[in-house]
């Protein structure tokens, strides 16, 4: 395998969870000093792995082509994801009144339904 490869392997599947997973916790500390809130966390969660998992789809598909691993990510992205997200919207919707925060993830929430699919054809494109 050329060191390039074994570079972008690190990269892909070791710094960009670890990015992702590093900024999920940093935003919990800074919403957890002004909103106490397990629900809060848990769409956080959900919104970060969402598109923490369309990333890694579309830089695996740049990079390596399509696999069955990808063909995997892909239907959560399309079958479970959306609703997820759509509910995520929806009682960030009912919530934003409480904290600025629910409306930012009920945002990300929504928008994911227009993002997902531009970057899925985006990736059938390439």
């Amino acid at each position: 395998m050329p060191a390039l490869q074994i570079l972008q392997t690190i990269i892909v599947f070791l710094l960009v969870p670890a990015a992702g997973v590093y900024l999920y916790l940093r935003s919990l500390q800074k919403i957890n000093r002004e909103v106490e809130d397990f629900v809060m966390e848990i769409h956080l969660l959900v919104v970060f792995a969402n598109y923490g998992v369309l990333l890694l789809l579309f830089l695996t598909t740049v990079l390596w082509g399509w696999s069955g691993m990808s063909s995997l990510g892909a239907f959560y992205l399309i079958l479970v994801a959306p609703i997820m997200m759509l509910y995520i919207a929806y009682k960030g919707e009912k919530l934003k009144s409480e904290s600025g925060y629910y409306m930012v993830v009920a945002k990300a929430g929504g928008y994911y339904i227009v993002i997902a699919p531009l970057i899925l054809v985006l990736m059938s494109v390439l």
